[in-house]
């Protein structure tokens, strides 16, 4: 996942790429016209810090009963344990080491005229794939060194971690550890020093 892909989840949710955007030879490849140029530009921000992202029905619970304002106050550069409670049959939490990067495309409009100028083509090349599932030009990614995503699957489930607090934003540590797990859950740890794709936004085609 990188901006300038334009890509499609399945139906199983994988990500498939069809075409860079950014890259003249596969836009040859695959029989697209060029793009002016404008959209191989690429803007990369300063790193910035995330604290753990959760689904709609995950509760957030501190241990020991502190608060989050006593607990940053007392420990403003300290581990905290930090419990996430399940209120629906699903749920999920993301947690992020720091620092988080955000790259993006120099130019969308210059992405949106190359998707109308090469419309014919993706309608005889990938018409199934517009129609099931639509398709995406990725125009910002922002990726970290290492995340964790936790899924619970059922309700009042519950699981404990350890994260980094830095003046409040709670982080991924390396030796972060998932604990006092209770009810049905699982956890993956993604790593990769290029970078794993956290989050994306773009433009999407249906």
């Amino acid at each position: 996942m990188h901006p300038g892909s334009c890509s499609y989840f399945n139906s199983n949710g994988d990500w498939h790429t069809i075409v860079n955007l950014l890259s003249p030879g596969d836009l040859t490849v695959h029989g697209w016209a060029l793009s002016d140029g404008k959209i191989n530009e690429l803007r990369t921000s300063g790193s910035t810090r995330w604290g753990p992202k959760s689904s709609k029905f995950i509760q957030t619970l501190y241990i020991g009963g502190t608060a989050k304002a006593a607990a940053i106050a007392s420990n403003p550069e300290a581990s905290l344990a930090v419990s996430f409670k399940c209120n629906s049959n699903q749920g999920a939490i993301l947690t992020i080491a720091d620092p988080v990067t955000r790259n993006q495309l120099g130019n969308t409009l210059s992405a949106l005229q190359q998707m109308a100028d090469n419309t014919s083509k993706i309608m005889h090349q990938h018409k199934d794939i517009v129609k099931r599932h639509g398709i995406w030009i990725i125009t910002k990614a922002y990726s970290t060194r290492s995340c964790a995503i936790t899924i619970i699957t059922s309700k009042s489930s519950s699981i404990s971690i350890t994260l980094n607090n830095i003046c409040g934003i709670l982080a991924l540590m390396p030796n972060s550890a998932w604990s006092g797990s209770s009810g049905s859950s699982c956890t993956k740890i993604h790593k990769d020093v290029d970078g794993v794709v956290v989050f994306i936004s773009g433009i999407y085609f249906s």
